[in-house]
């Protein structure tokens, strides 16, 4: 895409997400976006397949926050805040669409305390911007504004429970063949076990071995200034099925990795993933949330951590209390076993 069109087809986003669309919207946009008429045509064309692929979502956004949310379309869009000087808060946003491919183009109305602006997703699907006041109120496509503070992330979209793709042991034979194509896993050419699944708005990096089941959760729509600032802070939580039929809790501490935002747990016996239960959010939220299954579920998070430093994070981020000491019991425990 070449900047002129690039700057062309901002235009016709932003006049978009302005216009209602009523009788006479081809002649308003031709006196709005002055140029070529097969360009302009061109880029309305893009402009509205980036709306149609974007999908409607809001979400409010607070410094510190990190929010993943699941558009209408299946799209994903991730927003991470960080205050900034004199009072404001800059804010990244990455939109991708149901099939991860990043939206150029798509509108986002962002208002604050101060006013309201119309910003456009680049070719790389970001948003980069700095606001006035504490909260930033993002909405893509029609939905409403999103309101007041945000507690974290919280992504639970549809979709059912996913078979997590498997290779085949043959009985009584040591060979292994390839499982059968899975509808939500690509192979990775490079290794025979390994597969990429995508639930709630993140990736699930999925690694069958003969001494477990591996699996990493993996955030990339998050920029290197946030992920830095966020070890310990935030935390995937999800629900899995075992090969025996038990049903299993996880929480999994995020940390900066050369691809976004990850955490890993290993040596599982795994069998299927409950899409709708995928949630990243503030790991004490998460915590919090847990209830009666907090002890149950940090201890056998941690038993598989595939690294524990993250988890220590945490930990010196909790005040003394409950969560502290079942944080610090199950990292005693694995210590046992190192």
């Amino acid at each position: 895409m070449s900047e002129l069109t690039e700057v062309l087809l901002a235009e016709a986003a932003v006049f978009l997400a302005r216009d209602q669309g009523s009788p006479g919207f081809l002649d308003r946009f031709t006196e709005a976006v002055t140029d070529d008429p097969r360009l302009a045509s061109l880029v309305l064309d893009r402009a509205l397949a980036a709306q149609a692929r974007a999908g409607q979502a809001s979400v409010g956004l607070d410094p510190g926050d990190l929010r993943v949310e699941i558009t209408s379309s299946g799209a994903s869009l991730t927003a991470c805040g960080l205050a900034a000087q004199e009072g404001r808060v800059a804010a990244t946003l990455r939109l991708v669409d149901a099939q991860r491919r990043p939206v150029a183009g798509a509108a986002v109305a962002v208002h604050t305390e101060f006013g309201d602006r119309v910003v456009v997703t680049d070719p790389g699907g970001w948003v980069h911007l700095s606001e006035p006041g504490q909260t930033l109120h993002i909405r893509v496509g029609g939905g409403e504004p999103g309101g007041g503070a945000s507690e974290g992330v919280h992504t639970a979209s549809g979709g059912g429970v996913i078979q997590l793709p498997r290779i085949r042991r043959a009985a009584g034979n040591a060979a292994f063949e390839l499982a059968a194509a899975h509808e939500d896993a690509a192979r990775d050419a490079d290794e025979q076990a390994r597969w990429r699944i995508e639930a709630g708005g993140v990736d699930f990096l999925c690694l069958d071995r003969k001494g477990g089941y591996d699996l990493t959760v993996l955030l990339t729509g998050v920029t290197a200034e946030f992920a830095d600032a966020a070890v310990g802070a935030y935390a995937a939580g999800f629900l899995t099925w075992g090969r025996n039929g038990r049903s299993h809790r996880w929480m999994v501490p995020l940390a900066p990795s050369p691809l976004g935002l990850a955490g890993s747990l290993y040596s599982t016996d795994e069998d299927r993933l409950d899409r709708r239960s995928v949630e990243v959010r503030g790991a004490q939220q998460l915590m919090s949330a847990l209830g009666d299954q907090l002890d149950e579920v940090v201890s056998r998070s941690v038993r598989h951590s595939d690294a524990l430093e993250a988890w220590s994070v945490l930990c010196q981020r909790l005040s003394p209390g409950r969560q502290r000491a079942v944080v610090e019991a199950a990292l005693a425990e694995r210590e046992q076993f190192l």
